[in-house]
């Protein structure tokens, strides 16, 4: 599984405007992002249908957004046989490109 890089290759880059910058700087996870603000929750398959990527390459963006807490689900624990409802966490999105804003503004 991918996650976020644990340095950050922007000098001088840390903490939650490092975490924006991660999310937003690939093109999956940036289509991933649109579709859920755009839309409130919806399924891997919901997602999968908004953005055009492959069932795997939305599975892989979700996974690497929610592993860092910008994507919410409604189900905790095991989701076998479960209909998985992804959302994003707003108030923890804005509040880090914020950071990065502050930071890309010095």
């Amino acid at each position: 599984m991918t996650g976020m890089p644990r340095r950050s290759p922007v000098p001088n880059l840390s903490g939650a405007a490092a975490a924006a910058h991660w999310a937003i700087q690939n093109e999956t996870r940036l289509s991933v992002l649109r579709a859920l603000l755009s839309s409130g929750p919806a399924t891997r398959a919901d997602i999968t249908a908004a953005t055009g990527l492959t069932v795997s390459t939305t599975l892989g963006a979700i996974r690497d957004l929610e592993h860092a807490g910008y994507v919410l689900t409604n189900v905790e624990g095991d989701r076998k046989g479960q209909r998985v409802e992804y959302s994003v966490d707003r108030q923890k999105v804005t509040a880090d490109l914020f950071d990065l804003l502050g930071w890309l503004l010095g």
